[in-house]
């Protein structure tokens, strides 16, 4: 029974609500129907439902092939008052439907999607049954909502059968590769970074929009012009009208500095612009992390009608500007941010879950934070693997990370048809509009190494392409990346960078330096959580299918050759001490690279290494795992991309120490300098005074290896490198003569104790010898160390943290500490 409704409240003009469900999925042409999660994967709503095992273990995703060959239906129901019939529109907006698919309403089909990368919205009003709640003793009338998924295979093929000749695609992708003729993810068709699991399902929420006379589309703002003393901008409000009606707009904000404008208006049917301009004084500027405070300002825009506030519109505005400069002098190229030159310290952003709608706002706000954490100050966000959810740019845009965003388009070759243009001016023109507002968005990319790859000339001899086809193929290119594109964006976000393709090897000189990275394996307890110890042999099956592509071979191929080479005396065979000294190599590498990249600057004024985090439980370049735990590189980059590096080389029989700045100030400090053994007494020492414009690197110290050593062993002796100002530490390294295989590494006499406060651990550490790659770890997840993977410095007192601290946690008895020398000695 129903209760009567009756209000003496006007209706609002604007009214929404969401269709939660229940959700219910079946295969088509089944009887069965299932519980179904939305926002949701059908992968997901099948191993929810024990139809399936899960995808990210074992071998089990190829074992599922058979889902993508299917099509699949999700059902609902919802309920709409009679009233909702009095607004002018009645919209149904799905946020996003990955790919295939055609929507019904109450047996009516009402719309058909065939791109996953915006969202789509249809007039629903004369295919809705109305429920009169004023009548108690009726039954609900319900409208039925039903979403049928083409298989993505099915749909594709089609086009891949009459393009006439194969198009390029990531190798790793099974033929026939059809990754190119959809707009879907290119992760989903399997790649070098990531396994093949083609599903299909409702990405967003679901929901029925009403409103009468006018409602705001979109806020959007553009800076005109910076000074000191004020800001001059210009909002514009993109307006839909059902009918001619006078309104009045207002831009106002609770910030210090920013003026309340207005401004009246006479509505049209359809789209109109409305254009509001105000100045905000002494401007605070939205900087990267490492350069000043990512500062921004709330904007709301009102609109009203009758009298009556009908609608608010909010923006985070962050004032910045962002130019791509060239260098008179035969510098490199590079970003400057509010008229300062920025070294870019970059990772490749993999999406954090397979399955998107897996990930919450828990894993990007830790994900994001460990990037600031590790003086990351950008973000390449990966052309495989789609744009992104709101809190991701959010979270960048609070933290001061910029992205390098790619559009959708990783390395390969694509059709360029009317049709297919089509789809991808949909797709670009809605997430050119959705992002423009977001300071932390720096430019965009056309694509992911396409010309790289092209010029190469790998491709045309692969498929044996004719002149004509050739011609034809680039030709296409150029439709896309070099027409296209940069009209969309000279049109929707003028103040926006657009590169084509990137990198560009046609240049002679590039701005960023992409370090491709180097594989370790994840951690133990990552390992273990996805593939189960039953195989004696080391590298087993599943986990040669979790893993990445490198350099052409399996990831595993590569680590177990270095392996032998970096650590072979008494190299234990063992999963869990393979995947520690895999990520002791991999860190080193990747320090050694990123130190040399910046030791290039000017010439070379950013590095992005791959990659930042795992899509799935992999062996991959990643510096943070599937779980979450930081492996050894993310650890060490908060020194590498410290704004300060010192760094030491060994160049032609003499150490080199070079200090690099990104600092925008001058910079005066004392670089100390001690040669030491092993057990930490001191054989020599020195102070050098540093002297540093603002962004300057200079070599301070040069001296022959001999003359420093003065006889004494390489393999027990390192220099310790500390930049002080005052009694303050503000940088330092640590030099050794030779590699770790090289090093007399004895097993060290450790005492630790531990000091609970609150929610977090203190454990002191003491050495009496030199330990280096010291590995704390607990068995399962049991919270975050502060620092691992660092050398303890003999007779040092050394305090690293543990959190969140469990009750019962028993430190003395369950932390394992290792070190290089466990597993080094003869």
């Amino acid at each position: 029974m129903k209760l009567p409704f009756s209000t003496s409240q006007p209706a609002p003009y604007l009214q929404s609500l969401l269709i939660d469900g229940p959700w219910q999925f079946r295969q088509a042409g089944t009887e069965q129907w299932y519980e179904a999660s939305v926002p949701g994967n059908v992968y997901l709503d099948l191993h929810r439902n024990g139809l399936i095992p899960d995808p990210m273990r074992e071998l089990n995703a190829p074992e599922l092939s058979w889902v993508e060959a299917q099509d699949w239906e999700y059902q609902t129901s919802f309920v709409v008052k009679e009233k909702w019939l009095a607004y002018d529109q009645l919209e149904l907006q799905l946020e996003g439907l990955d790919t295939y698919a055609d929507i019904y309403l109450n047996g009516q089909l009402i719309l058909s999607t065939d791109n996953m990368f915006h969202s789509w919205h249809t007039n629903v009003k004369s295919s809705i049954i109305p429920d009169d709640f004023e009548l108690i003793f009726k039954e609900e009338e319900r409208n039925e909502l039903r979403i049928y998924f083409h298989s993505p295979v099915k749909k594709s093929l089609p086009l891949y059968k009459t393009q006439g000749y194969i198009l390029p695609a990531d190798p790793a992708e099974p033929p026939p590769r059809l990754s190119v003729y959809s707009r879907k993810a290119a992760y989903h068709f399997g790649t070098s970074l990531t396994p093949r699991i083609l599903g299909c399902g409702i990405l967003g929420q679901v929901q029925l929009c009403a409103w009468k006379n006018a409602r705001i589309v979109q806020m959007y703002y553009t800076l005109n012009k910076r000074e000191h003393k004020y800001a001059s901008l210009t909002a514009r409000f993109e307006v839909e009208a059902a009918r001619a009606v006078h309104a009045l707009f207002r831009i106002k904000s609770h910030d210090d500095g920013t003026a309340s404008v207005m401004e009246p208006a006479m509505l049209k049917p359809g789209m109109n612009a409305v254009v509001l301009d105000f100045e905000i004084l002494h401007p605070r500027l939205w900087w990267p992390n490492g350069m000043g405070k990512a500062s921004r300002y709330r904007l709301i825009g009102e609109m009203t009608i009758d009298g009556r506030v009908v609608q608010t519109f909010e923006v985070q505005l962050g004032l910045r500007s962002i130019e791509l400069v060239e260098d008179a002098q035969g510098a490199g190229d590079c970003l400057k941010i509010n008229g300062q030159p920025a070294y870019l310290k970059g990772a490749l952003w993999m999406p954090p879950q397979y399955f998107r709608e897996q990930a919450t706002a828990e894993d990007y706000e830790r994900l994001l934070e460990a990037a600031r954490a590790a003086n990351i100050n950008l973000l390449r966000l990966w052309a495989g693997g789609g744009y992104e959810r709101e809190i991701f740019y959010e979270l960048c845009d609070q933290k001061g990370i910029m992205v390098w965003h790619d559009l959708m388009f990783p390395a390969a070759m694509y059709p360029a048809g009317q049709d297919f243009l089509k789809r991808i001016e949909q797709e670009v023109v809605f997430q050119l509009k959705r992002l423009r507002n977001r300071a932390c968005v720096a430019l965009w990319c056309g694509n992911d190494q396409i010309e790289m790859q092209w010029e190469s000339g790998a491709w045309q001899k692969e498929y044996a392409y004719s002149p004509s086809i050739e011609r034809k193929v680039w030709a296409d290119y150029e439709k896309i990346f070099y027409d296209l594109l940069p009209a969309l964006i000279s049109e929707h976000d003028p103040q926006r960078l657009y590169l084509p393709s990137y990198p560009q090897p046609r240049e002679s000189r590039h701005a960023f330096v992409d370090i491709a990275g180097y594989p370790s394996f994840p951690s133990y307890a990552c390992l273990q959580a996805y593939i189960e110890a039953k195989e004696e042999t080391l590298i087993s099956d599943a986990m040669k299918l979790h893993e990445v592509k490198y350099e052409g071979e399996a990831a595993h191929l590569r680590i177990l050759q270095d392996l032998e080479a970096a650590f072979p005396r008494s190299f234990s065979r063992s999963r869990e001490v393979l995947c520690y000294l895999s990520q002791v190599l991999q860190a080193r590498k990747m320090k050694e690279e990123i130190e040399a990249a910046r030791r290039q600057k000017p010439a070379h004024m950013g590095i992005i290494y791959r990659q930042l985090n795992d899509s799935w439980p992999a062996t991959s370049e990643s510096g943070i795992d599937y779980s979450g735990r930081w492996k050894a590189l993310h650890y060490k980059l908060k020194d590498a991309f410290a704004p300060v590096l010192v760094s030491p080389v060994l160049q032609n029989g003499n150490v080199q120490v070079m200090v690099v700045s990104d600092l925008a100030t001058a910079l005066e400090a004392r670089l100390e300098i001690s040669l030491k053994n092993f057990y930490g007494e001191s054989q020599q020492s020195r102070t050098v005074d540093v002297s540093l414009e603002a962004g300057e690197l200079k070599t301070v110290f040069e001296a022959k290896e001999e003359e420093l050593l003065m006889g004494l062993s390489k393999d027990t002796h390192f220099l310790d490198l500390r930049l002080v100002q005052g009694p303050n530490r503000i940088g330092g390294n640590l030099f050794y003569f030779c590699p770790p295989v090289s090093l007399k590494l004895k097993k060290a006499r450790l005492k630790r104790s531990y000091l609970r406060k609150g929610n977090t651990y203190y454990i002191e550490l003491v050495s009496d010898s030199l330990m280096k790659s010291v590995y704390l770890h607990l068995q399962g997840s049991r919270g975050f160390f502060s620092d691992n993977f660092f050398d303890l410095l003999p007779n040092v007192e050394y305090v690293v943290t543990l959190s969140p601290a469990e009750e019962s946690l028993n430190l003395g008895e369950e932390l394992r500490i290792w070190s290089l020398a466990d597993f080094m000695e003869a």
